[in-house]
């Protein structure tokens, strides 16, 4: 496996998470239009908690999905396997850890008991938003390049 090939597809998960992310928002705010909701609020403590001064939530929403999009990317050069379903697998894995395992463990966002269940049928719904354009966008990338 060359590294020329790994920063490719981490440049093409890069631009696939960008997109990701944008459409996220588009459907977030489609469902929810103006209403914060929970995990709104989570990204901005977690910002203020990181860097001791306020970051615009989108801010951090966009740098995380840059970044998971560009780790993915490369992933899927090591392991075609990651890309199964389309990206569904990237995003219930991604919502499984961030969303449920480490934002409660790091004390980010509520535990997963004190939240109901429409919580996490909705970070899930974003989340697999997210991880099927990022890939369909990651694949179309990839090719060009």
């Amino acid at each position: 496996m060359s590294t020329e090939r790994l920063w490719k597809g981490a440049a093409a998960g890069f631009i696939g998470g960008l997109a990701g992310a944008w459409t996220m928002r588009r459907f977030q705010k489609t469902i929810q239009g103006d209403r914060p909701q929970p995990r709104d609020l989570d990204v901005v403590i977690t910002a203020e908690t990181a860097t001791k001064f306020r970051l615009p939530k989108q801010a951090v929403h966009y740098a995380a999905g840059t970044i998971a999009g560009a780790l993915y990317g490369a992933a899927a050069e090591l392991l075609p396997a990651a890309t199964l379903g389309g990206g569904l697998l990237f995003g219930t894995a991604l919502w499984a850890v961030g969303d449920e395992l480490a934002a409660p463990a790091l004390g980010l966002a509520q535990t997963t008991k004190q939240m109901p269940a429409s919580a996490h049928a909705w970070a899930l719904a974003s989340h697999l938003i997210y991880s099927t354009t990022a890939e369909s966008i990651r694949r179309l990338q990839r090719r060009g390049l």
